[in-house]
């Protein structure tokens, strides 16, 4: 559930209320409110077709299924520790998200801010170009999502949690169907935007595995992957 006074300050805001809004996660005083400024805004009722059109898929693809009363606290004391950090904090934790309902990148995004993902105003087919990766720690307490916009041609990638290592840094690489790992460069803990050369669009697919890992400083030495993989996560479709 968001707070209303974080989403009083533009375009932006409302595209994640928006977003909230059709995942289900406003309380009824805030539905109501954002219902009588969908009847009197078309711009936001153009977004909340925009993410309807996005989500239309998790319907057919997706059972709902109520997770255990006990899963929500059993997670946030594995994850954080006692006392358990608050609702926000889920925002950031991948796993809780996927193993609800699927639709954990999605939802990852959409926290990362609007910074990271503007959504552009595509039609359902281009939409249908988009690639999202949830990149999850392999007990290193490091973990990413990443999005790949094949219309732009352009790559996202931001961290959700961890830390940069001294005299170490974090490789990011592709590894398409013919199973070669292929550098994509050293990825900072900060949000990156990059293009993606043209002769590695074709690779960038629905089952392509990107992975992190620990390497030298400035990557690689060999250009292969020569450190300990720190977070992984496979491409989907959204």
């Amino acid at each position: 559930m968001s707070d209303p006074q974080e989403h009083d300050d533009g375009p932006d805001e409302d595209s994640v209320l928006v977003a909230e809004y059709v995942l289900g996660l406003l309380d009824p005083e805030e539905r109501e409110k954002l219902r009588a400024r969908l009847v009197a805004e078309p711009e936001l009722r153009r977004e909340l077709a925009l993410w309807q059109s996005r989500l239309a898929r998790l319907d057919t693809e997706f059972e709902e299924k109520p997770a255990p009363e006990r899963t929500l606290p059993a997670i946030e004391e594995k994850l954080f520790g006692k006392p358990a950090r608050s609702r926000h904090g889920l925002w950031e934790s991948l796993t809780f998200w996927r193993s609800l309902a699927g639709a954990a990148a999605l939802i990852a995004i959409i926290a990362v801010g609007t910074n990271f993902l503007r959504p552009p105003q595509l039609s359902p087919s281009e939409l249908a170009m988009q690639l999202v990766a949830a990149l999850e720690d392999q007990g290193s307490g490091v973990s990413f999502v990443a999005l790949y916009d094949e219309h732009s041609g352009m790559f996202k990638l931001t961290a959700l949690s961890g830390a940069a290592v001294p005299d170490k840094d974090f490789e990011l690489w592709m590894i398409g169907s013919d199973g070669k790992p292929v550098s994509m460069g050293v990825v900072p803990m900060s949000p990156m935007e990059m293009p993606v050369p043209d002769d590695m669009k074709s690779h960038f697919t629905p089952g392509t595995m990107l992975t992190v890992t620990l390497e030298p400083k400035g990557g690689s030495p060999t250009g292969d992957p020569t450190g300990p993989v720190v977070a992984k996560g496979e491409a989907t479709l959204i």
